[in-house]
């Protein structure tokens, strides 16, 4: 019961940065409870203008996460979304679908993917393996060569 009282007593004193942080943990593609974390802090906040601040501090949060497997994908390559598989315990045609699902989809599986954790985070990877430019990764706009 203390553990709990601690960790409720640390979100209600630092809202903005357990919610900045757990959204770029889980937007990084690594398995973390930042959606209910969202949903309880604001219990803790006392005015609306924290309200849009804990809102804008999860949004940025998110996309900075988002650029960690595009990052991933582009130092590393295809050598990443192998070794995710790997790591998450994925199928054996863990990657090929995923190539596959962007191959079908081009630029718009980043958009889609919003919707899948696991799709997201090997759509962005894929997208930093050469496949989109960072401007166009940005945009999500659909590459001129599809």
């Amino acid at each position: 019961m203390d553990l709990l009282r601690a960790h409720r007593s640390f979100l209600a004193n630092h809202p903005s940065s357990v919610v900045f942080w757990s959204s770029l943990i889980e937007a990084a593609g690594i398995p973390f409870p930042s959606r209910v974390i969202l949903i309880l802090t604001p219990a803790f906040l006392a005015t609306e203008r924290d309200l849009v601040r804990l809102i804008i501090v999860a949004t940025i949060g998110a996309l900075l996460g988002d650029h960690v497997p595009y990052t991933a994908g582009r130092v590393a390559g295809t050598r990443m979304l192998g070794l995710y598989c790997k790591v998450t315990i994925g199928s054996a045609r863990c990657m090929e679908r995923t190539l596959e699902y962007f191959r079908r989809f081009g630029a718009a599986a980043l958009v889609l993917s919003r919707f899948s954790t696991s799709v997201r985070i090997f759509a962005s990877a894929r997208a930093g393996c050469g496949h989109i430019t960072y401007l166009r990764y940005l945009a999500k706009l659909p590459d001129a060569n599809q």
